[in-house]
């Protein structure tokens, strides 16, 4: 009927006011359909003369990149940048290791050559003092060298006394050095006694008097002796250091025992400073007990190290005596004439 075609008319979204009996025309108010996008990243590629022209489906230039997309050139990217870093730390690591190999090379040549330098040295040293030694057997070549502020005597114990002997001479070297201090100790005590009222006035002086004769008659007198001993193995000299060393003996007993008016502190001396309520001067006083007494211990090690040393190279004290005094009796009736 109809109003069935009216109807169903309606139904397809047609125009309620068209004729339902004219013949089917284009809707100018109807959109057309939007053309299918073309998705740059799904894989293949368009065909036909769009694709050898560069041209999606719709005909305009596709901007695509290639084959795998953004996705795959990242990571070839990234895979080449880890590439050049590992290159780049192999470089590095192989540099690094050349270094450390090309540094120890150059320690252990310098040490080697520092080894050389110092053996090289100690030669020279010793072919010096052999020159020393040598030079010494001449008359006039030993210049006085010791002390340097006024040289009196020369003194040279690494290059002129044998090597066996050097040790002991030092020790002797060093006894006289504190020799000396142990004289200047006891003037020292000596002011400090005159000036509370415990001292005497010839103990003053004679304090003053070994402090100036004791250190070159003793340097002089028993270590000269020994050095030249030493140096020249003659028994006349160690029969003069004997002499020499038994008066250095003596007399450290007697300054230790320290008599009244004596000039040397020591014991008895101290008992009276004890008595003067000084406490200053008695503490001086035990000191300068101290330092005799280990002055007497040490050279009494000493003169016996000593012995040895001339017994051990054959020498007799008694036989040496007398030949010492028939020498100096002989230069004496000599002289007179």
């Amino acid at each position: 009927s109809t109003w069935g075609l009216v109807s169903s008319h309606m139904a397809d979204d047609s125009n309620p006011f068209e004729d339902p009996f004219a013949a089917p025309q284009d809707n100018p108010f109807t959109a057309a359909p939007a053309p299918a996008r073309e998705n740059p990243f799904a894989a293949g590629k368009p065909t036909g003369p769009a694709a050898s022209a560069g041209l999606g489906s719709t005909g305009t230039r596709s901007t695509a990149p290639p084959s795998g997309g953004f996705r795959a050139t990242a990571s070839a990217a990234s895979t080449s940048a880890v590439a050049a870093g590992n290159d780049a730390y192999a470089r590095g690591s192989a540099y690094g290791s050349a270094a450390v190999a090309g540094g120890a090379d150059r320690l252990d040549a310098l040490a080697r050559r520092e080894a050389e330098l110092e053996q090289k040295e100690a030669m020279l040293r010793q072919k010096e003092a052999e020159l020393q030694r040598a030079l010494a057997q001449i008359a006039g070549m030993r210049p006085n060298n010791w002390p340097r502020c006024t040289p009196v005597m020369h003194h040279d114990i690494a290059g002129e006394i044998p090597v066996e002997n050097q040790s002991l001479t030092r020790r002797l070297y060093f006894l006289w050095y504190f020799t000396c201090l142990a004289y200047l100790w006891n003037f020292v005590t000596q002011i400090g006694a005159l000036a509370t009222g415990n001292g005497s006035g010839l103990g003053f002086f004679l304090s003053i008097a070994y402090v100036i004769l004791a250190p070159p008659i003793t340097l002089f007198g028993w270590y000269k002796s020994v050095y030249e001993a030493f140096r020249q193995g003659k028994s006349s000299r160690y029969v003069w250091f004997f002499l020499n060393f038994f008066v250095q003996i003596l007399a450290c007993i007697v300054w230790l025992i320290g008599l009244t008016n004596s000039g040397a502190v020591g014991i008895v001396t101290v008992i009276d400073y004890s008595k003067s309520k000084s406490n200053g001067l008695v503490i001086m006083g035990v000191t300068m007990i101290f330092v005799w007494l280990i002055l007497l211990v040490c050279s009494i090690a000493l003169i016996k190290t000593v012995h040895s040393v001339y017994r051990g190279r054959g020498g007799d004290f008694q036989r040496d005596a007398k030949l010492l005094a028939r020498d100096g009796a002989v230069a004496a009736a000599t002289a007179s004439y």
